[in-house]
Protein backbone atom coordinates (compact mmCIF):
# COMPACT_ATOMS: atom_id res chain seq x y z
CA UNK A 1 0.00 0.00 0.00
CA UNK A 2 1.13 3.31 -1.14
CA UNK A 3 1.72 5.88 1.98
CA UNK A 4 -0.55 9.09 1.98
CA UNK A 5 0.80 12.61 1.94
CA UNK A 6 -1.35 15.46 3.57
CA UNK A 7 0.42 18.55 2.68
CA UNK A 8 -2.05 20.26 5.25
CA UNK A 9 -4.63 23.45 5.21
CA UNK A 10 -3.87 26.82 2.45
CA UNK A 11 -2.31 29.16 4.45
CA UNK A 12 -1.83 33.46 4.20
CA UNK A 13 0.63 35.14 5.90
CA UNK A 14 2.18 38.79 5.60
CA UNK A 15 5.52 38.87 4.41
CA UNK A 16 7.63 39.32 7.25
CA UNK A 17 6.07 36.51 8.96
CA UNK A 18 7.51 33.85 6.59
CA UNK A 19 10.98 33.44 7.84
CA UNK A 20 9.18 32.45 11.22
CA UNK A 21 6.38 30.19 9.65
CA UNK A 22 6.85 26.43 9.25
CA UNK A 23 4.54 24.69 6.91
CA UNK A 24 2.89 21.39 9.16
CA UNK A 25 2.28 18.09 6.79
CA UNK A 26 2.07 15.02 7.60
CA UNK A 27 2.38 11.37 6.28
CA UNK A 28 0.82 8.08 7.23
CA UNK A 29 1.34 4.70 5.82
CA UNK A 30 -0.95 1.76 6.43
CA UNK A 31 1.86 -1.18 5.91
CA UNK A 32 4.39 0.83 8.49
CA UNK A 33 6.98 0.98 6.13
CA UNK A 34 9.83 3.98 7.06
CA UNK A 35 8.82 6.96 4.98
CA UNK A 36 10.70 10.05 3.59
CA UNK A 37 9.40 13.36 2.25
CA UNK A 38 10.59 16.31 0.47
CA UNK A 39 8.71 19.79 -0.76
CA UNK A 40 8.67 21.39 -4.22
CA UNK A 41 7.25 24.27 -5.69
CA UNK A 42 6.73 23.30 -8.84
CA UNK A 43 10.06 21.86 -10.55
CA UNK A 44 12.13 23.53 -7.52
CA UNK A 45 13.18 21.55 -4.65
CA UNK A 46 12.33 23.66 -1.47
CA UNK A 47 13.46 20.40 0.78
CA UNK A 48 15.61 18.14 -0.47
CA UNK A 49 14.34 13.99 1.19
CA UNK A 50 14.25 13.77 4.70
CA UNK A 51 13.16 11.30 7.05
CA UNK A 52 9.95 11.66 7.93
CA UNK A 53 9.54 11.47 12.32
CA UNK A 54 6.40 9.57 13.29
CA UNK A 55 3.93 11.44 11.13
CA UNK A 56 5.34 14.96 10.86
CA UNK A 57 6.86 16.38 7.44
CA UNK A 58 7.39 20.10 8.47
CA UNK A 59 8.86 22.55 6.43
CA UNK A 60 10.49 25.38 7.92
CA UNK A 61 10.59 28.54 5.51
CA UNK A 62 13.25 30.61 7.49
CA UNK A 63 15.75 31.75 4.60
CA UNK A 64 13.46 30.47 1.18
CA UNK A 65 12.28 33.25 -0.75
CA UNK A 66 8.70 33.98 -1.53
CA UNK A 67 7.33 36.72 -3.84
CA UNK A 68 3.85 37.99 -2.81
CA UNK A 69 0.87 36.34 -3.94
CA UNK A 70 -0.28 32.73 -4.68
CA UNK A 71 2.07 29.30 -4.38
CA UNK A 72 1.65 25.79 -4.68
CA UNK A 73 3.53 23.63 -2.25
CA UNK A 74 3.90 20.24 -3.17
CA UNK A 75 4.55 17.34 -0.62
CA UNK A 76 5.54 14.06 -1.97
CA UNK A 77 5.80 11.02 0.30
CA UNK A 78 7.77 7.44 -0.32
CA UNK A 79 8.49 4.09 0.83
CA UNK A 80 11.14 2.11 0.85
CA UNK A 81 9.42 -0.21 -1.50
CA UNK A 82 8.34 1.66 -4.41
CA UNK A 83 5.23 3.43 -3.40
CA UNK A 84 4.78 7.24 -3.08
CA UNK A 85 2.10 9.99 -3.08
CA UNK A 86 1.77 13.40 -3.22
CA UNK A 87 -0.63 16.63 -1.75
CA UNK A 88 -0.59 20.16 -3.15
CA UNK A 89 -1.40 23.70 -0.33
CA UNK A 90 -1.84 26.95 -1.53
CA UNK A 91 0.57 29.03 0.26
CA UNK A 92 -0.48 32.81 -0.07
CA UNK A 93 2.08 35.62 0.80
CA UNK A 94 0.64 39.21 1.44
CA UNK A 95 1.93 42.35 1.77
CA UNK A 96 2.83 43.75 5.09
CA UNK A 97 1.60 46.68 6.63
CA UNK A 98 4.23 49.57 7.62
CA UNK A 99 5.20 50.68 11.05
CA UNK A 100 5.45 54.37 12.37
CA UNK A 101 7.15 55.58 15.73
CA UNK A 102 6.70 59.27 15.68
CA UNK A 103 8.82 61.42 17.97
CA UNK A 104 8.33 65.56 19.32
CA UNK A 105 6.22 64.84 22.00
CA UNK A 106 7.25 66.48 25.60
CA UNK A 107 6.80 69.77 27.19
CA UNK A 108 7.99 72.72 25.42
CA UNK A 109 7.76 76.94 26.54
CA UNK A 110 5.44 79.26 24.73
CA UNK A 111 6.91 80.12 21.12
CA UNK A 112 9.74 77.39 20.90
CA UNK A 113 10.11 75.13 18.31
CA UNK A 114 8.67 71.32 18.06
CA UNK A 115 10.55 69.33 15.96
CA UNK A 116 8.09 66.14 14.31
CA UNK A 117 10.05 63.44 13.16
CA UNK A 118 10.15 59.76 14.00
CA UNK A 119 11.31 56.53 11.73
CA UNK A 120 9.01 54.51 9.39
CA UNK A 121 9.47 50.73 8.15
CA UNK A 122 8.11 48.89 5.79
CA UNK A 123 9.54 45.47 5.03
CA UNK A 124 8.31 44.95 0.88
CA UNK A 125 9.97 48.17 0.67
CA UNK A 126 6.79 50.26 -0.08
CA UNK A 127 6.85 53.90 -1.05
CA UNK A 128 4.99 55.24 2.13
CA UNK A 129 2.84 58.21 2.54
CA UNK A 130 3.71 59.57 5.56
CA UNK A 131 1.15 62.50 7.18
CA UNK A 132 1.27 64.90 10.39
CA UNK A 133 -2.29 65.58 12.01
CA UNK A 134 -4.02 67.19 14.85
CA UNK A 135 -7.50 66.61 14.41
CA UNK A 136 -8.87 66.83 10.92
CA UNK A 137 -6.03 69.34 10.18
CA UNK A 138 -3.13 68.16 8.14
CA UNK A 139 0.21 69.65 9.37
CA UNK A 140 2.76 68.38 7.01
CA UNK A 141 3.17 65.44 4.73
CA UNK A 142 6.09 63.30 3.07
CA UNK A 143 6.71 60.34 -0.01
CA UNK A 144 9.09 58.29 1.93
CA UNK A 145 11.05 55.00 0.10
CA UNK A 146 10.70 52.57 3.01
CA UNK A 147 13.77 49.43 2.44
CA UNK A 148 13.08 45.98 1.80
CA UNK A 149 13.22 43.63 4.76
CA UNK A 150 11.89 46.58 6.73
CA UNK A 151 14.99 48.41 8.35
CA UNK A 152 13.65 51.64 10.01
CA UNK A 153 14.37 55.19 7.92
CA UNK A 154 14.15 58.63 9.06
CA UNK A 155 11.27 60.82 8.43
CA UNK A 156 12.14 64.65 7.72
CA UNK A 157 11.64 67.24 10.56
CA UNK A 158 9.04 69.37 10.71
CA UNK A 159 8.88 72.84 12.50
CA UNK A 160 5.78 73.35 14.58
CA UNK A 161 5.15 76.38 16.46
CA UNK A 162 1.66 75.12 18.28
CA UNK A 163 -0.28 77.41 20.77
CA UNK A 164 -0.49 77.26 24.38
CA UNK A 165 -2.02 74.31 25.65
CA UNK A 166 -2.64 70.10 24.89
CA UNK A 167 -2.06 69.11 21.56
CA UNK A 168 -2.12 65.76 20.40
CA UNK A 169 -0.47 64.94 16.67
CA UNK A 170 -0.67 61.48 14.80
CA UNK A 171 1.86 60.70 12.24
CA UNK A 172 -0.42 58.43 10.06
CA UNK A 173 1.64 56.09 7.52
CA UNK A 174 0.39 53.86 4.38
CA UNK A 175 1.54 52.09 1.83
CA UNK A 176 -1.61 52.18 -0.64
CA UNK A 177 -1.97 48.52 0.06
CA UNK A 178 -2.89 48.16 3.78
CA UNK A 179 -4.87 50.15 6.24
CA UNK A 180 -2.45 52.90 7.47
CA UNK A 181 -0.75 52.78 10.52
CA UNK A 182 -1.18 55.30 13.40
CA UNK A 183 1.37 56.81 15.92
CA UNK A 184 0.46 59.58 18.33
CA UNK A 185 2.24 62.20 20.36
CA UNK A 186 1.59 64.50 23.19
CA UNK A 187 2.44 67.74 23.27
CA UNK A 188 2.05 70.59 25.96
CA UNK A 189 3.19 74.32 25.31
CA UNK A 190 3.14 76.14 28.51
CA UNK A 191 3.68 79.84 29.67
CA UNK A 192 7.16 79.83 31.19
CA UNK A 193 7.35 84.17 30.63
CA UNK A 194 6.57 85.83 33.76
CA UNK A 195 4.85 89.07 33.59
CA UNK A 196 6.29 92.55 34.41
CA UNK A 197 5.25 95.90 36.10
CA UNK A 198 6.32 98.91 35.22
CA UNK A 199 4.48 101.41 36.96
CA UNK A 200 4.54 104.72 35.69
CA UNK A 201 3.92 107.78 38.92
CA UNK A 202 1.25 110.63 38.54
Amino acid sequence: TAPIADAGDNITIASNMVNVTAIQGTASDTDGDPLEYCWLEGGSVLLDWTTVNSVACPLNLAGIYFSLGQHTLTLEVRDNKGGASTDDMIFTVGNSAPNAVATGGGIYNNGDEVPLGGQVSDYDGDVLLCEWWEGSVMLASDSVSAILGGTPVELPVHSLYPALGDHTCTLKVSDGINAPVLSDIVLSVVDSTAPTLAPVSN
